[in-house]
C-alpha cells in the first residue's frame, strides 16, 4: 500500500508545472464549488422542510380551531366549508382527514382515495401532542401531520401535503449551481492556463539557456519578463553567465599563452635538434666513414665502427622524426590533411595498429588558419597517443567531412573503452589528455564530444566552424 502511495505521489509530482497549475486550480474550483453546492442543498432543504412543517402546523391548527365546535354540534356543512377554505389557502395539500379516536374515517377530501394503511400511518404522540411524519406513497413523498382535536377528545385531524415542490426547487437550484460551477471551472482553467503559460515562459527560457550553457555556448542573455522572484532569478542567472564568461575568457587567454609558449618551445627544440644535434651526429658519422677508409683500423675495428655508424643512423632518424613531430614542416607547407596522413602512416607503422583515413571531396584541399591547423593537429596527436597508451585497439578509423557549415573529425577505435564520467573526475593521464583536447578545441570555437563504453571502444567527435 505504501509503495502504491509513493508511486502515485511520484507520478503526481513528476508532471509539468503547466499541468500542476491547471490541475490545482481546477481541483480547488471543483472542491469549493461542489462543497458549496452540498452545503447549499443541505441548508436549503432544511429551510424548505422547516417552512413546510410550520405551514402544515398552522393549517392543521386553523382547521382544528374551526371544526371542533362544528363536531360538537354535528355541523358537517361547516366542516366541509372549513376544509374547502383550507384547500384554497394551501394548494399543496393532498388530503385532509377527520378521524375519531378509534381511527374511523369521519370526513375526507373528495378527490383522494384513503386506505387503511394511510389512516394508521401517523398517530399523535403520547399526551395528545401533534406528530409530523414523512410518508412514501404512490404519488410521491408526503409530509403528514396528526393533530388531536380538542386535546384528543373529539378525534384527530390528518393533513398531508406534497413535498415534490421542495425537490423540484432543489433540483432547479442544483442545476443552476452545477452550470455555474462548470462555467467557473472553465474560467479557472483558462486563467490558470494563462498564468501557467506566463510563468512557464521565463522558466523555459532559463531551461533553454542552461542547456545552451551545458553545450559550451556562453553568448546568453535572458530578458526578465517580470519584476518578481522569477525575474530576480533571471537577472541573477545573467550575472552568473557574465561572471562565467569573464572567468572563461581569462582561462582561455591563459591557455592561449600556454599553448603559444608550448609551440614556441616545440619550434625551438625542433630547431635545436635539427640544426645542432642532428648536424653534430651527421658530422660524427662522416668522421667515422673517413676513419674506416684509412688503414689504421683492423677488420675487427671496422665492424665496431659499422655498428656505431648504424646506431648513429638510427639516432639521426629518431631525432628527425621527433623534430618533425614537434614541428611538422608539411603542416605549414601542404596543410592539415596531408600532415595528418603522414602522421597516421608513421603511427600505423610504429604501433602495428591499422589506421584507416577517409575524407570527402570538400575536405581534401581545405585549409584553415595556421593556428587552427596546429590546434587540430595537436588534438589528433593527443588522441592517437591515448589510443596507443590506453585503448589496446587494433584498428582506428578517422573521418574528415564537412556538413552544415561545420568541419567534422571523427576518430573511432575498437579498443577496450572506458567510463567517460569516471575519467573526467579522476586526474590521471587519460583525463588530463581529454581535458587538453577539449581546451584546444574550445580555443578555436569548436565542440568536443567523446562517447565510450567499457568493452565497446571509443569515439571522439570534433566539430569546428567551417568558416575558420
Amino acid at each position: 500500500m505504501r509503495k502504491l502511495l509513493i508511486n502515485f505521489i511520484n507520478k503526481i509530482t513528476s508532471v509539468s508545472l503547466f499541468v500542476k497549475v491547471i490541475g490545482i486550480a481546477l481541483f480547488l474550483t471543483l472542491l469549493y464549488g461542489f462543497g458549496t453546492l452540498l452545503q447549499t442543498k443541505t441548508l436549503l432543504k432544511t429551510n424548505l422542510q422547516k417552512n413546510t412543517d410550520e405551514q402544515l402546523l398552522l393549517i392543521s391548527r386553523y382547521i382544528e380551531n374551526r371544526i371542533k365546535n362544528s363536531l360538537l354540534t354535528d355541523d358537517w356543512a361547516d366542516v366541509y366549508k372549513t376544509i374547502e377554505d383550507s384547500l384554497s389557502i394551501y394548494n399543496d395539500i393532498k388530503y385532509i382527514l377527520v378521524l375519531d379516536n378509534d381511527y374511523n374515517l369521519l370526513f375526507k377530501t373528495l378527490d383522494y382515495n384513503v386506505s387503511k394503511e394511510l389512516i394508521l400511518a401517523n398517530k399523535p404522540e403520547p399526551g395528545n401532542i401533534y406528530k409530523l411524519k414523512l410518508l412514501k406513497t404512490e404519488q410521491g413523498y408526503i409530509r403528514d401531520i396528526a393533530m388531536p382535536i380538542f386535546d384528543g377528545r373529539l378525534g384527530i385531524i390528518r393533513v398531508g401535503v406534497t413535498i415534490n415542490q421542495i425537490y423540484q426547487t432543489l433540483s432547479a437550484i442544483t442545476e443552476k449551481l452545477v452550470i455555474s460551477i462548470f462555467l467557473v471551472s472553465i474560467a479557472a482553467v483558462f486563467l490558470s492556463y494563462l498564468l501557467s503559460y506566463i510563468l512557464n515562459i521565463p522558466i523555459k527560457n532559463l531551461t533553454k539557456a542552461i542547456s545552451e550553457m551545458k553545450k559550451g555556448k556562453m553568448n546568453i542573455n535572458i530578458k526578465p519578463i517580470f519584476n518578481d522572484e522569477i525575474g530576480e532569478l533571471t537577472r541573477t542567472f545573467n550575472a552568473m553567465i557574465e561572471n562565467i564568461k569573464i572567468e572563461k575568457q581569462k582561462r582561455f587567454d591563459l591557455m592561449k599563452k600556454i599553448i603559444k609558449s608550448q609551440e614556441e618551445e616545440r619550434h625551438r627544440i625542433s630547431r635545436e635538434l635539427h640544426d645542432k644535434t642532428g648536424q653534430y651526429l651527421t658530422s660524427l658519422k662522416m668522421m667515422l666513414k673517413s676513419i674506416t677508409k684509412t688503414s689504421l683500423v683492423n677488420a675487427n675495428g671496422n665492424d665496431k665502427l659499422a655498428e656505431i655508424s648504424k646506431a648513429l643512423d638510427e639516432s639521426i632518424d629518431e631525432i628527425h622524426n621527433f623534430a618533425v613531430e614537434l614541428r611538422n614542416p608539411i603542416l605549414s607547407d601542404l596543410g592539415l590533411i596531408k600532415s595528418v596522413a603522414e602522421f597516421i602512416n608513421n603511427f600505423s607503422h610504429n604501433s602495428n595498429i591499422k589506421v584507416s583515413m577517409r575524407l570527402d571531396d570538400k575536405t581534401k584541399n581545405m585549409r584553415f588558419d595556421p593556428n587552427v591547423e596546429i590546434a587540430i593537429y595537436r588534438v589528433i596527436q593527443e588522441a592517437f597517443s591515448n589510443i596507443y597508451n590506453h585503448s589496446k585497439a587494433t584498428t582506428v578509423d578517422i573521418y574528415f567531412k564537412c556538413s552544415e557549415n561545420k568541419f567534422v573529425i571523427e576518430i573511432i577505435d575498437n579498443g577496450t573503452g572506458f567510463d567517460v564520467e569516471l575519467a573526467k573526475n579522476n586526474p590521471d593521464r587519460k583525463s588530463i589528455g581529454l581535458f587538453g583536447i577539449k581546451e584546444r578545441i574550445e580555443l578555436i570555437d569548436g565542440i568536443f564530444f567523446i562517447y565510450s563504453k567499457i568493452g565497446s571502444g571509443t569515439e571522439i567527435r570534433i566539430e569546428i566552424p567551417a568558416k575558420i
